[in-house]
C-alpha cells in the first residue's frame, strides 16, 4: 500500500512538472493567447493595473480582470516570454487540484486519486497552461462551490466564504 502511495505521488508530481517544464517551450497557441499576453504586456509598460487595454488606451471591459493581473506579475517576474504568461495559470490549476483533494479528503474519499485523476485530464491540463480566463474561473469556483457546500453542511468555519468567493469571482 505503501509503494502504491508513493508511486501515485511520482505520477501526480511528473504530470504537474512535465506541464510547468513544456509552458515555455511553444510560441502563443492563438489569438485568444496573444490578445491576453499582449493585455499583460501593455498592463505592464502603461503601468496601469485598473483597465486591462485592448490596445494603448482602448479598455477591454469584455471578461473581469483578474486573469490579466495574473500574467502580469507573471511577466514582472519572469520577463515578457511564453512562459511568463502561462505560469501564473498553471499555478491557478495547481490550487484548483489542491482545493478539489483536499475536499474529497474531508469526506473520506482518496485526496491523491482525486488530484491524480484532475492533473491528468487533458482538457484541464491544456487550460492549466494557457492563456485564458478558465484557470481563474475554474479555481473560483472550485472555492466558491467547495466553501458553500462546507458551511451548508454546518461548518460555520466556511460561511465566510459565503461572501468572500463571489467578490473573487467577480473578478476573476
Amino acid at each position: 500500500m505503501k509503494s502504491l502511495r508513493m508511486n501515485l505521488w511520482v505520477i501526480l508530481a511528473m504530470a504537474l512538472l512535465i506541464r510547468l517544464l513544456s509552458l515555455g517551450t511553444y510560441p502563443l497557441m492563438d489569438t485568444t493567447e496573444a490578445r491576453y499576453g499582449e493585455m499583460a504586456r501593455l498592463m505592464i509598460e502603461t503601468n496601469n493595473w485598473i483597465t486591462p487595454q485592448f490596445d494603448y488606451g482602448v479598455p477591454f471591459w469584455g471578461k473581469p480582470p483578474l486573469f490579466t493581473w495574473m500574467s502580469a506579475v507573471g511577466i514582472e517576474t519572469f520577463g515578457v516570454n511564453e512562459f511568463a504568461v502561462r505560469v501564473p495559470h498553471w499555478i491557478a490549476g495547481i490550487l484548483t487540484i489542491m482545493v478539489m483533494a483536499l475536499f474529497a479528503r474531508r469526506f473520506n474519499f482518496s485526496g491523491m486519486i482525486t488530484a491524480l485523476v484532475l492533473a491528468t485530464c487533458g482538457v484541464f491540463a491544456v487550460s492549466s497552461g494557457a492563456v485564458m480566463t478558465d484557470m481563474a474561473l475554474t479555481l473560483g469556483m472550485s472555492l466558491a462551490m467547495t466553501g458553500f457546500y462546507l458551511a451548508w453542511k454546518g461548518n460555520k468555519a466556511f460561511w465566510l466564504l459565503r461572501f468572500l468567493w463571489p467578490c473573487y469571482r467577480s473578478i476573476s
